[in-house]
């Protein structure tokens, strides 16, 4: 049994490879761009983007569900784009145009320009950085934005109150929070308030590897995680779509890491710590009690 006592799914010997390392490989910029897909075929195509004046032609990148992908910018910026996100930036990016946009998460790895920021916008938050290594999840329909920095200097303001600004240090995380706003009037729609909290991340005791930043190196590590949470990285993880029916176990909370495990033994391995029952239905996982 090689699952932690504390309610933790663990899995095979660790790699020998750096949990960080691969990330500061930077590719040389051919044409601007170099696209490299990891377990399966990014998708690269051309849209037209928001109007500002005249109408800008956006480039997109997209990593399905099971599919991890790794760029170059044409200003020399890394990006890990994880799996089922998607990264929008301007055809004409350059060094003096360096703004993305990102649905799902991202590792980024930015050259530092005194000049000229790097500006990353997600549906709630926008993140500028000073040239650093940082990391940012934001997934389209999650109430919850996360940026995470590892070295260097970013600043996050929020899309519903830009003239608030927060500066992380290296070794931070902010998490920001939708929630329902209280008021007075019960006849008043359902108005939204954004809460944050800034802590300092904490690698996993039993790797040391940082959290935030191992699904680079194929780990998925989590840690007092609910259920229906973990689901949810494990429906992008391995492409497949999970439902589950009992509400004790969507509340239940695991810690652990998965490395090579495929989708049955990683949920066989959860079974150790969670009673429930799996049903597969055309391609579906069902889960009860």
């Amino acid at each position: 049994n090689n699952l932690l006592p504390i309610k933790t799914a663990e899995a095979a010997p660790e790699r020998s490879s750096s949990g960080y390392r691969s990330l500061l490989r930077v590719a040389a910029v051919l044409g601007g761009i170099i696209v490299m897909t990891l377990g399966g075929i990014s998708l690269f195509r051309q849209t037209p983007g928001e109007k500002m004046g005249a109408e800008i032609i956006m480039s997109e990148i997209v990593a399905p569900k099971n599919v991890k992908t790794h760029i170059v910018l044409a200003d020399g910026t890394v990006v890990w784009l994880n799996a089922g996100s998607k990264l929008s930036y301007p055809a004409n990016f350059s060094l003096e145009n360096r703004e993305v946009f990102l649905s799902g998460e991202a590792c980024f790895k930015v050259p530092h320009n005194d000049k000229h920021s790097f500006i990353v916008h997600t549906p709630k938050a926008v993140i500028r950085d000073l040239g650093t290594t940082f990391n940012v999840k934001a997934y389209t329909g999650s109430p919850v934005t996360e940026a995470t920095l590892i070295e260097g200097v970013i600043e996050v303001s929020f899309k519903t109150k830009q003239a608030r600004k927060i500066r992380l240090s290296p070794g931070e995380k902010l998490v920001l929070r939708n929630k329902p706003a209280q008021t007075q009037d019960r006849q008043e729609p359902e108005a939204i308030e954004q809460v944050f909290e800034i802590s300092k991340i904490v690698p996993y005791a039993e790797t040391n590897d940082i959290i935030e930043t191992a699904w680079i190196e194929d780990k998925l590590i989590f840690r007092n995680e609910r259920f229906e949470d973990l689901a949810k990285m494990m429906e992008r993880r391995y492409n497949i779509s999970i439902v589950i029916k009992d509400q004790e176990i969507r509340d239940y909370e695991v810690t652990g890491i998965f490395r090579n495990e495929n989708m049955m033994e990683a949920l066989k391995l959860l079974q150790v710590i969670v009673p429930f029952k799996i049903k597969l239905n055309n391609g579906q996982v069902i889960i009860n009690k």
